[in-house]
């Protein structure tokens, strides 16, 4: 009896050991298999502090950054968890020019000449053939200050690379494997090419033209069982996440603006779950006619400037709302009642996107409400002027989303008739 408990003892002690061993060969295994990136599969979001919301996830950006508004007509499934990423890689509508990128900042330096493996989830929404690139570099490509397109990309992913063990599921596997420079600091995903990218009608995923990748779970990981994790691992890691602007141009995710000219706001629920801020601040807007220039009287050489706010469009859209059609008509017959000598139609954009784009977007939406405003007789005849002036006459800065917001407009100026 004694003799086999003695052996169970001797047999509990060497388990035990072998215990320790094993913990602290998967405790090392797990510090050479860490993924170098941070919030790799976007469940943490941050409180973005210009927005006003849980708008983005922790520790990426996107170019352009205020680029939130992408909608699809597919919803956004996530590989796991609650929330996946969007990748625009290319509009039909506005090639090469309403693309979306999203980066980081990797989280270790590199090791000049060693390898690494990047892998992602990707939906391709059943396309017969997309492409999804990543780029390795030095240089941050803040929003604003650089433009995607100049970089040559150092991975390219595509429908051949994708892991077939998941045939059937919308979520594929891909992976590639990328010798490191020394010099690498940011990853970015997106598509780099200055060519078009053409897809089929069916391909595309929403009115508006785009063409969407959704990637989730993606990691960065070095194949040299030797390298460790590197002391700044954590320090970066906060740093990342305790950058709380989003939708600001040429801020780098090492720095704030210098003055903050937002005062933190009440927080709106997920972006993903709540309408777009244009949809949501339509119900400001009264549908029944109202009086526009109540007890209005002429002064000599005088004008009257009636504005209307980019809630009358929805985003990139030239088309009026329904809801804001009946401002119009209380304006238009108002005017008639007036009888002006000439009326200008001015349209303006913020600064985001190109200035040749902007210009023809502000000069669109002028036509468009000189148009709708020809169902009326009396400007069926009347002297008129459309002005397009694009990013060039904000009234508001365009450093933060409310001053953009105000400077998404149409004017119409209408002059008193002088005289004679």
């Amino acid at each position: 009896m004694y003799l086999k408990s003695n052996n169970l003892k001797c047999l509990v002690e060497y388990f035990m050991k072998k215990s320790i061993i094993l913990l602290f060969f998967f405790y090392s295994i797990g510090l050479v298999g860490q993924n170098f990136l941070a919030n790799p599969s976007f469940e943490e979001f941050n409180k973005c502090e210009e927005f006003g919301s849980k708008c983005a996830p922790e520790a990426w950006f996107r170019i352009p950054p205020e680029d939130l508004t992408v909608s699809s007509k597919v919803k956004k499934r996530p590989h796991k968890g609650k929330i996946s990423e969007i990748l625009v890689i290319e509009n039909t509508k506005h090639p090469l020019s309403r693309r979306v990128f999203i980066y980081t900042k990797i989280l270790c330096p590199l090791v000049k000449g060693n390898k690494y493996k990047l892998s992602f989830f990707l939906n391709n929404l059943d396309r017969k053939h997309y492409k999804v690139e990543a780029l390795f570099s030095e240089e941050e490509l803040i929003a604003g200050v650089q433009n995607p397109l100049n970089f040559k990309p150092s991975l390219i992913f595509t429908l051949e690379q994708e892991t077939r063990n998941f045939e059937g599921e919308e979520w594929k596997k891909v992976a590639s494997t990328y010798t490191a420079t020394g010099e690498e600091k940011f990853l970015t995903l997106g598509y780099f090419s200055k060519k078009e990218f053409r897809v089929s009608p069916e391909e595309v995923s929403n009115s508006k033209g785009d063409v969407i990748i959704l990637v989730d779970d993606i990691e960065l990981k070095p194949l040299d069982p030797t390298e460790q994790i590197c002391s700044e691992f954590e320090m970066e890691k906060l740093n990342l996440f305790s950058q709380n602007y989003r939708h600001t141009l040429k801020i780098s995710v090492d720095s704030v603006p210098k003055v903050a000219t937002f005062v933190t706001p009440e927080w709106k629920n997920n972006f993903f779950e709540s309408p777009k801020e244009e949809e949501a601040e339509e119900k400001e807007i009264e549908e029944k006619p109202t009086i526009v220039f109540k007890n209005r009287t002429w002064c000599e050489k005088d004008t009257i400037v009636f504005e209307i706010p980019f809630v009358a469009f929805d985003f990139d859209q030239i088309q009026i709302k329904d809801k804001f059609k009946s401002r119009l008509d209380s304006f238009a017959m108002q005017i008639e009642y007036l009888n002006p000598e000439k009326i200008q139609y001015i349209g303006h954009t913020d600064s985001m996107g190109a200035a040749i784009y902007n210009q023809k977007l502000s000069t669109s939406r002028a036509k468009s409400v000189q148009k709708y405003l020809k169902r009326f007789d009396y400007f069926k005849n009347a002297k008129e002027e459309i002005i397009g002036k694009g990013e060039s006459s904000p009234k508001a800065d365009n450093k933060t989303l409310e001053g953009r917001q105000l400077n998404r407009r149409v004017e119409i100026v209408i002059f008193k008739k002088k005289k004679t």
